[in-house]
């Protein structure tokens, strides 16, 4: 908070507090839902990067929580598979997330499908792939955040479950 007020010394509460309630904080400063990040790393020298993929994300058990938590408080089912699972997703001016709910006790695979997507990145990046959701779990599967402001965001996501890979 220091350094934001040092930066913009017109600034006032109200900015920073805006700033914070964007970027996901409540009023007790708490982190209250999760945002999706694009970030481009340029070096002039080779650099090690770790990249973290959704396998990763949904790994950092507290943050898959509390994006789910989210998600059930504020998301809207868009999809309902003969109640075996669902897609709720939360949209927002500068973000959107997804999460599969398995209603069953078995795991499901289920087919992503984001093609329709207009002005959109998306984590992970692919437009189709498939997720094993495990028994009676909600799992996040996609976030989406606009590439260009000044454009229509207009993410789109539909699922399908698939079979399951028959062993050889």
């Amino acid at each position: 908070l220091h350094e934001m007020a040092l930066e913009d010394e017109e600034g006032g509460e109200e900015e920073i507090r805006e700033t914070l309630t964007s970027n996901g904080y409540n009023e007790a400063l708490q982190l209250v839902r999760a945002l999706p990040w694009h970030i481009d790393v340029y070096s002039d020298s080779e650099i090690e990067l770790t990249v973290q993929s959704l396998i990763a994300l949904t790994a950092n058990q507290t943050l898959e929580r509390s994006v789910v938590r989210c998600l059930e408080k504020h998301g809207k089912v868009l999809q309902e598979i003969e109640n075996k699972c669902k897609l709720v997703c939360q949209t927002l001016p500068w973000k959107s997330s997804a999460a599969i709910d398995n209603m069953t006790d078995k795991p499901l695979r289920i087919e992503v499908n984001t093609v329709g997507s207009e002005n959109s990145l998306e984590n992970p990046p692919y437009r189709k792939h498939i997720l094993t959701v495990a028994a009676n779990k909600t799992m996040i599967c996609h976030h989406f955040s606009p590439e260009f402001q000044s454009k229509d965001f207009k993410p789109t996501i539909k699922i399908r479950i698939v079979p399951p890979v028959k062993p050889k």
